[in-house]
């Protein structure tokens, strides 16, 4: 009962922040993430990952590059200025309500990567946690053929992070709805 009141809680901190998604996924999803990318690496008795996602606006979306008005440099100064800024808040303000119910909790940066192989990692620009496997994870859509998150409701247009705790937080159910990947292969 006290994790249900908590996992409301977060879901009123999302809303607060205007996050458009939240999920909850449990650790057993990311048996497949090599070790040093899985939650565990980042809180060593990590139970669950908190998932959040903002979308883009649409008309910045689509309309990137095609009007004088918009171009792609603006897209990018809105995604890493105003979007991250918000999903960062909105971690934060997560790890925070966790951290004052007793339970440990790390926001994950959005876009961080390493440029060159570390350690048993064997490939350029690893990133050191998948926000993109958490959202799969905790039920926000799918990894199309680009892979960029696909979710029903916006499509690829949402950025998502994630923060790792050692609640445990009942698990949302993964998303196994119509495939969302049509194979168009316009992506790639």
């Amino acid at each position: 009962m006290k994790n249900v009141c908590l996992k409301k809680k977060i879901k009123s901190v999302c809303a607060t922040n205007c996050m458009d998604f939240v999920g909850f996924a449990p650790v057993e999803r990311f048996n497949g993430v090599h070790h040093r990318m899985k939650p565990q690496a980042h809180i060593e008795d990590a139970k669950t990952v908190v998932s959040i996602g903002i979308r883009y606006p649409l008309a910045m979306y689509e309309n990137a590059g095609r009007t004088k008005a918009e171009s792609y440099m603006s897209m990018d100064m809105f995604e890493n200025n105003a979007m991250h800024s918000a999903l960062l808040t909105a971690a934060m303000d997560i790890a925070r309500t966790l951290e004052d119910h007793g339970w440990k909790a790390i926001p994950i940066t959005i876009k961080m990567f390493r440029i060159q192989p570390y350690k048993d990692i064997n490939e350029y620009w690893s990133q050191d946690f998948r926000n993109d496997i958490a959202a799969v994870a905790a039920g926000h859509g799918e990894i199309g053929l680009n892979g960029v998150v696909i979710t029903p409701e916006y499509g690829t247009r949402q950025m998502f992070t994630s923060i790792v705790t050692n609640a445990p937080l009942e698990a949302d159910p993964m998303y196994f709805g119509p495939s969302l990947c049509d194979s168009c292969m316009k992506c790639v």
